[in-house]
């Protein structure tokens, strides 16, 4: 009798082992196993998210690379000839070089066998000693549009306090990838400017 009661026990234990585990054990454990595996789709989704948004972020870098660069591109070699802006800026570097600024001229544009753009012939005049002269010519290769100088003639003179003063004629080209024509030749002097409507401005 007792080893009925004994047996009749230990089944009892182990029959409220089974219900314990059953709805208590085995859905807190599947509990946290849902809880982990939400967990690690949240970690994984966070690295997806990070390593797109870094991406993005390159993305926009290069892309403002890429505008900074085109932007450039378009001041070194416009798209259109804008030649009498190009004249007034040198102009005003000649003053701002100390050289006496006579006049400018420039032509239509030549196409480039075989290149993307097209070249525009400038002739140039200006008078000063030779140093202002020299950074004058340096200025030119500073300007943040491209102008090539082909060839420079001096003719030297004395002022009247005997200073040897420069007659200066530069030839020289710039370019455009735009094929615009433009009016006849302008000639552009210290006195009068002129700007004829349409020259590609």
């Amino acid at each position: 009798m007792r080893r009925s009661g004994l047996v009749f026990g230990v089944l009892g234990m182990v029959l409220v082992t089974a219900l314990w585990w059953m709805f208590v054990i085995s859905p807190t454990n599947t509990k946290i196993s849902d809880a982990q595996e939400e967990q690690q789709s949240a970690e994984d989704n966070e690295v997806l998210l990070r390593t797109q948004l870094s991406r993005l972020k390159k993305i926009q870098e290069n892309e403002l690379t890429y505008r900074s660069a085109i932007g450039a591109l378009e001041a070194a070699i416009p798209p259109t000839p804008q030649m009498p802006a190009l004249i007034d800026t040198l102009a005003e570097l000649a003053e701002a070089s100390g050289v006496e600024w006579e006049s400018g001229t420039y032509g239509n544009p030549v196409e480039v066998e075989g290149e993307d753009y097209f070249e525009i012939p400038v002739s140039l005049t200006v008078q000063g000693q030779f140093f202002e002269v020299l950074g004058y010519l340096y200025g030119i290769a500073d300007l943040e549009r491209i102008v090539r100088v082909d060839a420079i003639s001096l003719s030297p003179t004395e002022d009247d306090n005997g200073f040897t003063i420069e007659n200066v004629s530069i030839s020289a080209i710039t370019f455009t990838t735009g094929d615009v024509v433009l009016p006849a030749p302008e000639v552009i002097t210290e006195t009068t400017t002129t700007t004829t409507p349409g020259d590609g401005e």
